[in-house]
């Protein structure tokens, strides 16, 4: 493992007692026949993260060959001999580039487990393939283009008897068979749709992620079933015809799910609603929540929009709030001393929000948190406090405060909070548990942050750039930056350029982590002068920046003309619209010891990597396109980017299909709601 072996023996070996042999992480091509036959005993083969793309005809004579992994070697397209390998147990077929799951692997009526996950090609199974598969337990299959087969294998999924854990992914709801049964399975993820990174996932054993702009009648219907047997932890995103929990979703038993998130969809301005919902008033609504994700809700302006006594969060474990820049205050105390289970509280980039808690009790009591071991408060420009009254409170689990960039926060709360267990805010100490103000009023005269990170500059207000030397008066010889660790440029509309002053006033040679999205207005990062001085860089990420042209520009004045980034690992480019390559300057080599990882994506105009030599000895991919060699980045890149246009032309070809149907179906829902009503 690991250890770049770029070939195998093409002579005679024998191991006859290897039972298990793990040659993942290399950069093999191909497995010579004398390798296999020297192997015929092994039970486990491990081949994953290489540049295979054919197997060899000897493999059908490991016979008593029970796991196979061939995961990761995206050229892999055609896997029809493997249906000869009749003991196989495990097959593991993930980020291949396969196209169709063939006949011959119906002949595996001893496979346990199947997985076939990010085959970005695959379309189709072959009718019966599956049915075949008696055995299965485990079975991990998604599908990225629409095809008419996805319904048809998941008909033959439902027939598996002995299927105990599914995880699927569908480009559509129309996908999902209406009578499609969970009553079986102890485990499922099913993902609808666009790919969604979920970040909170509670319980990954019942897990359900919808994405797609409207929901419509035929699949809440069979949500409320999912929901009735199984009550999966759900996301819920990008939904346009969603306003609220409660009534919108009510009948299909969403006010009874564990576990929610409910992420950028536009038109949600509450969870419960009772304006709207006749009868059943006296129900404590939210009541089952333990895992509670808002994120991207713009036009959530409160929780609840009905009288406080009809909610209850007694069961709430974890709650995250990220980006809800309409909410001004979250709890009233008369529902916030409910939360005797919250574990956990997050709440990020919330501009507007001014106070968690407020209000009075009706006596004179004690409020108790017992299990609250966690408050995190991020970019909260207008956070005073976190509880506005003057009630006493115990926090007798608390372990971590910690407000980053809340420059309005003034005191923690009146009154008195016991702390015992806490012993820091931030990088600030307490001097005992009733001194949490104190540190409040430290931190924010002191201006620290957690770990020595530089803070996110997305945070702060600033002018056009990092580093103006226009205004400044002395000190000029100064290097600016040169502490800087990690930073973050995030919805700097008005960034132009990172620096106003002569190159030599800046060091970036400290430097490992950099983050830039939404700075619109940056064409260009780093002169290569500068560029060359990223000694200590690990992973850089650029992300949604519509005006950079390019990364690194301009000659190196080194004699060898060789630049050398020898601690960067990781490079991710995502929709940079206007972006044409990595480096525009000229014929400079420059080596990438240990890139591993490159993503572009979205890059519609990128035309190259660079000019020159551009060395990456250990990278094997870029964005799932196999290099050549170590050489080879610019044709890689080329690649990748003509296969996103073909994906962007396939995706909205079928969207144009399928925007009919979406419509028809929003207006069945609509009519069979009115029907309902009356």
């Amino acid at each position: 493992m690991h250890n770049r072996i770029c070939k195998l023996p093409d002579y005679q070996i024998s191991f006859p007692q290897l039972e298990a042999t793990y040659l993942n992480d290399n950069d093999l091509r191909s497995i010579p026949d004398e390798f296999i036959e020297g192997i015929k005993n092994t039970r486990v083969l491990n081949l994953a993260s290489n540049m295979i793309s054919f197997l060899p005809q000897s493999l059908m004579g490991l016979t008593q060959l029970c796991m196979l992994n061939l995961s990761k070697n995206r050229s892999l397209c055609e896997v029809s001999i493997l249906g000869e390998l009749k003991y196989l147990e495990i097959l593991i077929l993930n980020k291949t580039g396969i196209k169709e799951v063939p006949e011959s692997i119906g002949q595996l009526v001893n496979l346990r487990r199947l997985e076939l996950k990010d085959c970005k090609e695959l379309c189709y199974t072959t009718p019966g393939v599956i049915l075949k598969l008696s055995r299965l337990e485990e079975l991990c299959i998604e599908f990225v283009v629409p095809s008419i087969g996805i319904h048809k294998c998941l008909d033959e999924v439902m027939c598996l008897s002995k299927l105990t854990c599914l995880r699927l992914k569908a480009p559509s709801v129309y996908d999902i068979p209406q009578d499609f049964k969970f009553d079986k399975l102890k485990g499922f993820n099913i993902r609808i749709q666009k790919e969604y990174k979920m970040y909170y996932m509670w319980n990954p054993e019942r897990h359900l992620t919808l994405c797609t702009d409207y929901l419509v009648f035929p699949f809440l219907k069979w949500m409320k079933r999912l929901i009735e047997v199984k009550r999966p932890n759900t996301s819920l995103f990008n939904i346009k015809n969603l306003n609220n929990i409660v009534p919108d979703l009510y009948q299909e038993g969403f006010n009874n799910l564990e576990g929610i998130a409910l992420m950028e969809c536009p038109n949600i301005t509450c969870l419960v609603d009772t304006c709207d919902l006749e009868g059943n008033t006296n129900e404590k609504f939210l009541m089952e929540f333990k895992h509670l994700v808002l994120s991207g809700l713009y036009n959530l302006k409160v929780l609840w929009k009905c009288p406080d006594e009809f909610i209850s969060l007694t069961n709430l474990v974890n709650l995250y709030i990220i980006g809800c820049d309409k909410l001004v205050r979250l709890f009233p105390m008369s529902v916030a001393k409910g939360l005797v289970s919250l574990k956990e509280v997050r709440i990020r980039l919330c501009e507007n929000l001014e106070e968690v808690i407020w209000g009075e009790t009706e006596m004179d009591e004690v409020i108790v948190f017992p299990c609250l071991t966690t408050i995190g408060l991020r970019g909260c420009y207008k956070l005073k406090s976190f509880y506005s009254g003057s009630c006493s409170i115990k926090y007798p689990s608390l372990v971590k405060v910690s407000p980053v960039h809340c420059p309005n926060m003034e005191m923690w709360g009146h009154g008195s909070h016991e702390t015992p267990k806490l012993k820091f805010v931030n990088n600030v100490p307490l001097d005992g548990p009733y001194s949490i103000n104190d540190a409040i009023v430290k931190v924010r005269v002191q201006k620290t942050y957690p770990g020595g990170r530089a803070p996110p500059l997305g945070y702060i207000k600033i002018r056009p750039c990092l580093v103006d030397t226009c205004d400044l008066e002395g000190n000029t010889n100064e290097k600016f930056l040169m502490e800087f660790k990690h930073l973050v440029l995030s919805g700097l509309y008005n960034l132009k350029v990172l620096w106003k002053c002569p190159n030599q006033f800046i060091s970036l040679t400290n430097l490992i982590h950099l983050h830039i999205e939404y700075c619109h207005k940056l064409v260009r990062l780093f002169p290569l002068s500068i560029a060359q001085g990223l000694v200590s860089m690990k992973e850089l990420k650029i992300k949604g920046c519509d005006g950079l042209e390019e990364m690194i520009w301009g000659e190196t004045e080194m004699a060898a003309n060789i630049v050398v980034f020898p601690c960067l690992t990781s490079i991710e480019l995502r929709y940079l619209y206007k972006f044409k390559s990595f480096y525009s300057g000229g014929n400079c080599t420059i080596k990438y010891p240990s890139l591993v990882e490159v993503t572009v994506r979205g890059c519609l105009n990128m035309e190259m990597w660079g000019p020159g030599t551009h060395e990456t000895p250990k990278l094997k991919f870029v964005d799932g396109e196999p290099l050549d060699g170590p050489y080879s980045i610019n044709d890689a890149v080329i690649k990748s980017v003509e296969k996103y246009k073909e994906e962007k032309y396939k995706r909205e070809q079928w969207m144009i299909a399928n925007k009919e149907n979406e419509k028809k179906c929003k207006q069945e829902h609509i009519e069979k709601k009115i029907t309902n009503t009356r």
